[in-house]
């Protein structure tokens, strides 16, 4: 029988805002860039693509002590991986040589015993 992991509620800083959803920063962009575009069919050049503010946008986005935990668990992850796979590398090797002492000792099937 196996307990269940206890659920871990986020902590929420009462004066800080929780990051923009989606919808958000596309409506910031949106709000942002919808009278270049316009100006453009106007003129009749009609461009499709149209490059956005992304340091103005992103001064509303980041939630720098969120980036630090998803960096800080990342790196902590590429510095465990290295471990694992050595781990496993010593693992399949004494499985081999456990493999190859058991045949290299094994009796002949039907054979007498001394």
């Amino acid at each position: 029988m196996s307990a269940a992991r206890p659920t871990i509620a986020p902590v929420r800083v009462p004066w800080t805002k929780p990051p923009p959803t989606d919808f958000e920063l596309l409506r910031a962009i949106y709000k942002r860039h919808r009278d270049e575009y316009a100006e453009s069919i106007a003129s009749g050049q009609s461009i499709v693509m149209v490059p956005i503010d992304l340091p103005g946008i992103a001064q509303k986005c980041i939630n720098f002590p969120l980036l630090e935990a998803v960096f800080a668990r990342l790196w902590q992850q590429r510095r465990r991986d290295p471990w694992t796979l050595w781990v496993a590398f010593v693992s399949i090797g004494i499985a081999i040589g456990s493999l190859v002492v058991s045949i290299a000792t094994a009796r002949p099937a039907g054979g007498s015993a001394p």
